[in-house]
């Protein structure tokens, strides 16, 4: 069976409960899918989108924990927050 590839991996956190467990929730879910995920860095406690790069089978993935997902609120469609893996080409 095909596993999802890391980088269409979205972990819907809100950004109240933030980067860090955002962080947290996209390791999660890769390992569900079946990758083993190595956390190289973290910069949960940095200003901006980045929650810290990882390695999946020999290629490194920036975790960004940012606006990302369409969410209709109170009938009006709104950018909410969740954490992405963008791959970091060498």
């Amino acid at each position: 069976m095909a596993r999802i590839d890391p980088v269409e991996i979205i972990a819907k956190v809100s950004e109240e409960n933030g980067k860090q467990r955002a962080f947290e929730v996209w390791q999660h879910k890769a390992g569900k899918a079946g990758w083993p995920v190595t956390v190289e860095s973290a910069v949960v406690d940095q200003p901006g989108p980045e929650c810290g790069v990882v390695e999946i089978e020999g290629l490194r993935y920036t975790i960004r924990h940012d606006r990302r997902v369409r969410q209709s609120i109170a009938g009006t469609w709104q950018f909410t927050h969740a954490a992405w893996a963008e791959p970091l080409l060498d």
